[in-house]
């Protein structure tokens, strides 16, 4: 959640932050540890050899997330944030460069199955490691190359059986390696930004069907549209809905924009000016 700190409460408030975490980091850690900032919102814990390693950097861990769960006064605002934390054993082969890399790729895992937790590198997450790049790089054409789609699931009222609205659900068709599943590539789009540039073609596109549909069987119809935590914390998000709105001819009232519960304690105020806001519209 850092970033939003940045963005909405400038850097002068994400300085203190980085100043509280590592004061909390340091409050943690034993007397021979070592704490570093790795740059932006990452850190690394250098954790002594001792003669039980393994329980040493778990506990460690554990105390980490316990320190950061508590909210950061900022003025007269808190934050809360929450980490995820990688942890990677050396041997008689790492390297300082190998360690820093699989504690990383244990890191991403953690981030990707439900955050504020901690996972210990294995050896088979370094292929997913690499498979996650690969996807990436293919990921920055997938909208000006025309692969995306989107699959409608029908919304059915039960007592007379009539469809009353659609979900649009996204689809990455890839020329070479085919279709590949939402859980694949939206968790990668989450990380690295690109939900926002999804997002906003699938409200264009949703829309734009939505006013198709209802035309064509003068009938009232919703369009559900999903929404992650980065598209609500995306500053532009007001004017991505606005104008998908106008370009389709869609009445606001059709759209109806889902979100998880996760979107909207990340920052429970930003959620909440955000959400009023929409439902201006």
């Amino acid at each position: 959640g850092f970033k939003n700190v940045n963005d909405v409460l400038g850097h002068e408030a994400g300085d203190a932050v980085l100043k509280e975490v590592a004061d909390r980091l340091c409050a943690v850690v034993r007397l021979g540890d070592t704490v570093a900032r790795l740059g932006g919102d990452e850190f690394a814990i250098l954790v002594e050899e001792s003669g039980r390693v393994h329980e040493e950097a778990e506990a460690i861990a554990d105390r980490t997330l316990q320190a950061l769960a508590a909210p950061i006064a900022l003025g007269d605002r808190e934050v809360k944030l929450s980490a995820s934390v990688g942890i990677a054993y050396g041997d008689f082969i790492a390297t300082a460069s190998s360690l820093l890399r699989d504690a990383d790729v244990a890191m991403y895992q953690a981030k990707t199955t439900g955050k504020a937790r901690w996972v210990v590198f294995e050896s088979t997450m370094r292929a997913h490691a690499v498979e996650r790049l690969r996807l990436e790089s293919y990921m920055v054409h997938m909208i000006d190359g025309e692969q995306l789609s989107l699959v409608y699931q029908p919304v059915v009222e039960l007592q007379t059986n009539r469809i009353v609205g659609f979900e649009a659900l996204v689809r990455w068709e890839h020329p070479v390696l085919g279709t590949i599943p939402p859980d694949q590539f939206i968790p990668i789009a989450e990380n690295n930004g690109m939900i926002v540039a999804i997002g906003e073609w699938v409200l264009l596109t949703a829309c734009r069907t939505a006013a198709i549909w209802r035309d064509r069987h003068s009938a009232p119809l919703t369009m559900a549209v999903n929404l992650s935590a980065r598209q609500l914390a995306a500053p532009e998000l007001l004017d991505h809905v606005q104008n998908a709105l106008r370009a389709a001819g869609l009445d606001p009232q059709d759209l109806v924009l889902e979100m998880t519960e996760t979107a909207l304690v990340q920052d429970p105020a930003l959620a909440a000016t955000k959400l009023h806001h929409l439902r201006a519209l």
